[in-house]
Formats: structure tokens, C-alpha cells, sequence
């Protein structure tokens, strides 16, 4: 390794603030307009959309509530259930029924459906739900409302699209009635196929007209709701389109359904790589109860999985997504690849997934595969580029995805520098991952090189902006990517901090760090600036970098003090990291997932761990390289050390 590596002040992470704000409730107000009565023993209430999908980590309501001739129905003795759903401690659907507005449901796969079952079957005429108590963003804006005899066979009673949801907390709408027209859903079984292939095309309509209801292109008018079997264009991606018409006019729905050339492809390895998760912004890693190559319809027997660069707590490594369990699961908090080793090459003509045992946010929608025989040269295999429709349940099978069979242009997954910010006379290091290519070229007198994956070092004096150009077989497009770097030339040249007063370019303040003087709010330690690893607000994080490259090779010793307060979150922080690191990024790395443990790769980390959950301590100081840990202190054990500590002390609580 490099022994020319760079210093990190540490880095934090809040966790969630559970609110302790009480507000009065509101009584619901109820519909008096005419509306039509139905009378069914369950009902379903599907969250479609929320005020804030890409802001809001879960869906809530605080409570629900039947309705008949203006008088809420009786709801003791009902069961309520979510099925899929994944409610912390205290916030499952059961509190949607306790006729309070202080406690609610939460749920964080957001689209999760709440079923209530009746004791007896019970007639209605409107339906009402109440705010919960904080994060307006959580609030569902479209939804769909269905009854059943069974619970198994369900009728569309109500959708709503984009409603304008009050941004009051604990408050109830003003009602819906059963009188609306809409579609409820428009959905297709297969959403790969290969070419010859059939899909299901499903949809529900709520009071369309009399042949107001179709699909483009060629299937044409059908049923208000209903089912058809169609073959996609072979070898093209093909969105359908349901229009619906009504005396509210017309509403329409699309799905996407890709055919492909089905094909067999012959590797030992198989690298899957997730460019996108269900919930993108706020999921907590990429996880998965299986990954599973197949030959036709039979499971291709795996030798070993990886999971380079990954972060994955106890019991939950890549080996689980090739064990036969889905009981088990991978889940990599650093959303790095998962490496399939089959032992040897192999025919492969397809994959499926199972979806892990909870949140559904961390599921991937887009990925790419790539094919190797040795482990380092990579083919591009194949590349879903849309949202994918994997289930909704946990623990469930996707389809049988059929391999396209075509040759697909490069991807560059990774052109980085390691210093956006290059100070005057140090080396700078450009970075490339570019699965498919046959050859890359970066412009400014670079070079030509024949490797996919690769680094230079180079000496700028001005600041730059390189083009990465890479070409892959015949048949396919040239990409390009590039990396910008300015030069500058800070005052502060050593790590050595009375205070932040005068601290500037020579620190990278990533994500939500900054240096703030916040005597008034925190008076000690002193009425100077601070370094401020993030604000004591909910899912805040933040990385700070020393950008000058330190020399470690013959070792070093430094000395911080650090301050946790936990003025707002009754929870407290994660804790923090200090690292020094080499990796390609370099001093644009906002640290991300589980940020107290560190870098995974190319990082000596030191955690310091404030708040361990279930577990009995909140004061752990480990020392990592990457993620195996070569050493980790307790410091309840030291009571000499830190007298003040007792056992079940939190380090963020107050007193």
C-alpha cells in the first residue's frame, strides 16, 4: 500500500429523532354527502405515493376510521395486519385502530397495504384517516381502497391520485366517499421476456364508462377490469397504455414490458452490481435473500460468493444469497457487487432474486451483470435499466429473467480522482472501472490504455478537466465520463488545531460537516468555531478530510477531543470514525451506510461506537482495517480510565 495516505478528522451520523412534541387531537370530520354503501368483512388501504416519496424513509397514519351515515363503525375486535411491512417497535398497524391520534403506524416499505378484518361483515359509506404526529413528508397523497368477502378476492371501492393530504399533524381529512372513478392498478406478470414470450396484463377501472377502457398498442378495448394475455414486440421495450374514461374524465396507466433475444452465455463469475434501489435516497444498503443463476428453469449450484468492499453486519455476508435459505440474507450497508464464484464455466440463460425479510427500500430495481472465467476481465452481460417491479412481499421470488442476448455498450462505473481539490505540488491519482470496454482513452496527453480497470498518477499545475472515452467490441457507442480537479494552495499545511477559527480549503467538509462557532447554543468548550460533523438533527451525516497527503510510513501519533450532544434526539448519534485512507475517491468520500465503522477498503479506520442499540454498552472503541477488526476496547471495562462511565450508560445521554 501507498504509504502517502490521507488523515480524517471523524466522522458522525445522528439517528432517527423520535418526537416528544405532544399535539391536540383533531376530531374527524365526517362526510355528509350521499355516497354508496358497500358492505364487506375486509377492507384494504394501499399507500400508492407519499407527499415526499424521495425525503420520506416510511409511510404513516395515525388512525383510520369506517364510516356509515356519518357514524364511525365500531372497530373493536378488528385485526389489522401489514402484510410485508416493516413497523419498528410501538408503531405497527394496530395502533390505526386504538382511537388515539398520539400513537400511529409506520411503516418503512412505504408501500405497504394495511388489511383490516372484521369480526362480521360491516356496511359502509365512507372512509377517513388522521395525520400522524410529525414528518409531513411520510403523508400518503395517492392511494387505492378495496373490500373483499374473503380476503383474498378484492374489489376496488375507491383511488385517489395526487390528493391534497393536510399538512396538519394529527388530523383527520374530511372524508371519502365510495363514489369516485379511477384506475386502481395496471400491471403486467413478466416484465422481461424473451421474444415469443407472453405477459399478463392486469388492471382494475373504478366506474369507467360502458367501452371506455383500453389498452394501446394492439390490444384495444376491454373489460373494466380484467386480465389478458398478450406477446410483446419481439427484440424492443414496449410501454403499454390503459386509458379509462368516466364521468370525471379520462385517467390513464402504463407498464413496461422488455422482450429479448434469450440467449446462453458461458462464465464461471458473475458480477451483479445495483446502480439503483427502490428507495433510492434513504435506504440503509442493498439486500437480498437470494441471487440464483440458472440453465433453463434449473438453478445453477454456486460455489462461493463475495462481496468486495461491502459492509455487512453479522450473519448477514454474501454467503447467504447463495445458501438455498430465504430465511437468510445478504445485506451490504456500502451497496458494493455481489461476486457469484460457480466453481467452474457454466451455461447461464437466466437469474431471479428472493426479496429479503424487510424493507423493502432496499431492494434493487436496476442492476447490471457482468461474466468472467478469470475474476478480473468482465464482460457486460446485462443491464436493466428501468424501474423493475420486484415484489412488494418479503421473502419472495422475482420472475425467471431470461438473459437479452446482445452486445452492450460500455458502462463506466467508476472515473474518479482522489482529490477534487488538488493542492499545489502533490500528485494527483485518476481511478477507472469500465466493465465492456475494449480500450480507454483519457484526453489531455493521458494516454490509450487497453485495461478496463486501472489508475495513473499525475502531475498537474493547473486545474483540469479529463474526458475518459472508452470503446467496446464492434456493433457498440463509445461513453465518456469526466473528473474535474482545481489546484489551490491553503495556509494550513498541518494537522495541528487549536480551534477552527482559521481553518479553510485545506479541509474538505463533505456532506452535513462544516465549522460553525456555536457559543451561544454550546458554550463550551469555548467561544471559537468548531469542527461540526453534522447538526443534531435526524439522519444527518458527515465527512471531514484533511486534503494534504501525511506521511504514516514510520508511524504517527495524534490527539482530539471530540463532543457528542444530544439536545434534540433523545436517541443520540451512531458515533463517529477517525480514518486514514488511500482509496480512489480520495478526499470527495462522503462516507456512507453504517459511517462510525469507517472506509471499507483501503482505510485504517478507529470507530468510536456511542450508541450499540440491544446491545449492553454504548462506549466501544474498535480499530479496523476496512472491515475486519483487529482490535476492539470496551471502556466500561476501564473503570479507572473513565470513572464516570457506568454500565448502561449511553455516551450521548445527558447527566
Amino acid at each position: 500500500m501507498n504509504p502517502i495516505l490521507r488523515q480524517q478528522i471523524p466522522t458522525a451520523k445522528l439517528r432517527g429523532i423520535k418526537s416528544s412534541l405532544a399535539l391536540s387531537t383533531a376530531l374527524g370530520l365526517f362526510s355528509t354527502a350521499a355516497s354508496a354503501d358497500v358492505t364487506y368483512q375486509y377492507f384494504r388501504y394501499t399507500p400508492t405515493q407519499l407527499r415526499n416519496n424521495s425525503a420520506a424513509n416510511s409511510v404513516q397514519l395515525s388512525e383510520f376510521q369506517f364510516i356509515d351515515n356519518g357514524s364511525p363503525i365500531d372497530v373493536a375486535g378488528v385485526i389489522v395486519t401489514a402484510p410485508g411491512g416493516n413497523s419498528p417497535g410501538g408503531e405497527g398497524p394496530t395502533n390505526l385502530t386504538d382511537l388515539s391520534t398520539g400513537s400511529k403506524w409506520l411503516d418503512f416499505s412505504k408501500v405497504t397495504p394495511v388489511v383490516f378484518q372484521f369480526t362480521a361483515p360491516v356496511t359502509i359509506d365512507t372512509y377517513n384517516f388522521a395525520t400522524a404526529g410529525d414528518a409531513q413528508e411520510r403523508d400518503p397523497v395517492s392511494w387505492t381502497f378495496e373490500g373483499s368477502a374473503n380476503g383474498s378476492s378484492w374489489v376496488l371501492l375507491d383511488v385517489k391520485t395526487n390528493f391534497a393530504t393536510t399538512t396538519n399533524r394529527e388530523t383527520y381529512q374530511s372524508g371519502f366517499s365510495l363514489d369516485g372513478s379511477g384506475i386502481g392498478f395496471f400491471t403486467r406478470s413478466l416484465a422481461i421476456v424473451a421474444n415469443g414470450q407472453p405477459t399478463q396484463l392486469s388492471w382494475s377501472t373504478l366506474n369507467a364508462d360502458p367501452g371506455g377502457v383500453s389498452i394501446a398498442p394492439v390490444v384495444g378495448v376491454v373489460a373494466n377490469t380484467g386480465s389478458i394475455s398478450t406477446v410483446p414486440p419481439a427484440s424492443a421495450d414496449t410501454t403499454y397504455t390503459l386509458t379509462a374514461t368516466s364521468f370525471s374524465g379520462p385517467a390513464s396507466a402504463t407498464t413496461f414490458v422488455r422482450s429479448v433475444p434469450e440467449t446462453t452465455v458461458n462464465y464461471r463469475y458473475v458480477r451483479f452490481t445495483p446502480t439503483k434501489l427502490r428507495s433510492d435516497a434513504t435506504a440503509f444498503g442493498v439486500q437480498l435473500s437470494e441471487f440464483t443463476l440458472l440453465n433453463g428453469i434449473t438453478p445453477i449450484p454456486a460455489a462461493g460468493a463475495t462481496n468486495p468492499g461491502g459492509i455487512s453486519g453479522g450473519g448477514e455476508g454474501p454467503q447467504n444469497a447463495i445458501d438455498g435459505d430465504p430465511n437468510s440474507k445478504w445485506l451490504d450497508s456500502n451497496r458494493r457487487p455481489l461476486i457469484v464464484d460457480l466453481g467452474s464455466t457454466v451455461p447461464i440463460t437466466g437469474y431471479s432474486f428472493v426479496t429479503g425479510n424487510d424493507a423493502s427500500d432496499r431492494d434493487p430495481i436496476q442492476w447490471s451483470l457482468e461474466g468472467s472465467n478469470n475474476g478480473t476481465s468482465w464482460a457486460i452481460i446485462e443491464q436493466v435499466d428501468f424501474d423493475f417491479p420486484m415484489p412488494d412481499a418479503r421473502n419472495t421470488a422475482s420472475q425467471a429473467i431470461p438473459l437479452p442476448g446482445v452486445i452492450f455498450n460500455p458502462i463506466i462505473s467508476l472515473f474518479v480522482g482522489d482529490a477534487p481539490k488538488l493542492i499545489a505540488g502533490q500528485p494527483l491519482v485518476l481511478t477507472w472501472e469500465v466493465p465492456g470496454a475494449t480500450s480507454v482513452t483519457i484526453d489531455n496527453e493521458v494516454g490509450t490504455f487497453s485495461a478496463s480497470s486501472g489508475s495513473v498518477t499525475l502531475n498537474p499545475v493547473t486545474g483540469t478537466t479529463y474526458t475518459l472515452t472508452a470503446t467496446g467490441p464492434v456493433g457498440t457507442t463509445p461513453v465518456s465520463g469526466t473528473f474535474t480537479t482545481t489546484i489551490i494552495s491553503p495556509a494550513i499545511t498541518t494537522i495541528n488545531y487549536t480551534n477552527f477559527d482559521n481553518a479553510g480549503e485545506e479541509l474538505a467538509l463533505l456532506g452535513d460537516s462544516s465549522t460553525v462557532n456555536d457559543f451561544g447554543n454550546v458554550p463550551l468548550p469555548g467561544n471559537f468555531a468548531r469542527l461540526r460533523l453534522n447538526p443534531d438533527l435526524q439522519f444527518k451525516s458527515g465527512s471531514t478530510w484533511f486534503r494534504k497527503r501525511i506521511n504514516v510510513a514510520t508511524g504517527f501519533q495524534t490527539f482530539f477531543d471530540f463532543q457528542i450532544n444530544s439536545a434534540n434526539d433523545s436517541q443520540g448519534a451512531d458515533g463517529m470514525a477517525f480514518m486514514i485512507q488511500d482509496n480512489p475517491a480520495g478526499t470527495g468520500i462522503l462516507v456512507s451506510g453504517e459511517v462510525e465503522r469507517g472506509l471499507p477498503t483501503k482505510s485504517l479506520n478507529v470507530r468510536i461506537n456511542s450508541f450499540e442499540g440491544g446491545e449492553r454498552t454504548g462506549a466501544v472503541v474498535q480499530v479496523l482495517s476496512g472491515t475486519d477488526v483487529l482490535g476492539s476496547v470496551n471502556l466500561f471495562d476501564f473503570p479507572a480510565l473513565v470513572p464516570a462511565l457506568r454500565e448502561g450508560t449511553d455516551l450521548t445521554q445527558t447527566g
